[in-house]
């Protein structure tokens, strides 16, 4: 019987395919390209050691840069076992392209920082296109679309589980890229719904710490321009959800509720971050400067706020420009 099995079963396999259900796998580099997705399908990586991971990080990104993708046209839904082995495969490569690749970013000189920061981005946008497509895979008994953010998710808690002594260093390589893609992406071009998702996640992940985490990365004058017009549209869409709270508010928690936003905003310290070649010259008087020019756009953000939402935006907008006089008159 158990050779009869054998036969069925090498009957339903290609030479190509019966070498990887036996666990003779070829090299990562020599994998033909049509072959190179049976990695994540076949092979349980957990079970593999870090060369072999570093491999395939490695040819993975390669391939990708040059427009490959693992599913090529396919659409068929996969069965259970080997969706959850794809799932698991995935998360196990970003894992450890995240950890591989913020050791080697803390590793290079400050010069050199940036570029690699680009080339990464380049490619894990990518791979966050491919994450979303497998876990899309799955049947959802709510009809729920898997969230953009998800693979970012599951970064964080990356870093959670990450040694002690590693944290910090993971912990400024993500905030180190997001502030790069913040210099090169536009986000006006991006709908209103992801910008306030964005928003809120950034918010949450630099709470009090924007300013000094992406300090040494050397900027040039047009990235730092992108990074204040995005700063400003994230700010735009983060006082929008604020405005929402905020009409639902008694008089008497008012007050207080603004105390506690101006005082998240100011804990940015975007002047540090829009000074980022001269952060040093960040001071109390540039904080100010740049909590003027926030109250100076309110009313323009208010009027192109949607319109559901307009009459809160412009009362917050009205609320936040006398508060923010009474705290400059000490009234």
């Amino acid at each position: 019987m158990f050779v009869l099995l054998l036969v069925a079963t090498g009957a339903m396999l290609s030479f190509g395919q019966w070498r990887w259900w036996i666990g003779s796998y070829p090299e990562v580099d020599s994998t033909p390209l049509d072959k190179l997705a049976y990695w994540l399908v076949l092979v349980d990586l957990e079970s593999q050691d870090d060369k072999i991971k570093d491999d395939l990080v490695n040819r993975f990104q390669h391939e990708l840069d040059r427009g490959w993708s693992p599913f090529g046209k396919a659409s068929e839904s996969l069965d259970d076992s080997t969706q959850s082995l794809l799932e698991r495969n995935i998360d196990e490569l970003t894992r450890h392209w995240f950890y591989t690749r913020s050791f080697e970013f803390h590793h290079l000189p400050d010069k050199e920082q940036v570029v690699f920061l680009g080339v990464q981005l380049t490619s894990v946008l990518s791979w966050v296109d491919i994450h979303r497509q497998v876990y899309a895979r799955r049947p959802s008994e709510t009809g729920e679309v898997a969230s953009q953010f998800a693979l970012f998710d599951q970064i964080d808690q990356w870093v959670m589980e990450a040694d002690k002594g590693q944290q910090p260093d993971l912990q400024q390589s993500m905030h180190c890229a997001v502030l790069y893609w913040l210099c090169t992406e536009d986000l006006l071009k991006q709908d209103i719904k992801m910008r306030q998702e964005l928003a809120e996640r950034l918010a949450a992940a630099f709470a009090g710490d924007v300013g000094g985490s992406g300090i040494n990365l050397e900027l040039k004058l047009g990235h730092q321009e992108r990074l204040q017009s995005n700063a400003f549209a994230l700010v735009e869409v983060w006082l929008l959800s604020r405005a929402v709270e905020y009409v639902k508010l008694p008089q008497g928690q008012r007050e207080s509720y603004l105390d506690a936003q101006v005082g998240t905003v100011m804990s940015w310290e975007l002047d540090k971050v829009l000074l980022q070649n001269n952060p040093t010259q960040a001071s109390t008087a540039d904080s100010i400067a740049q909590l003027t020019k926030l109250l100076g756009s309110l009313t323009v953000w208010a009027d192109r706020a949607p319109l559901p939402h307009r009459a809160a935006y412009q009362l917050l907008a009205r609320e936040l420009q006398v508060y923010a006089v009474k705290k400059l008159l000490n009234l």
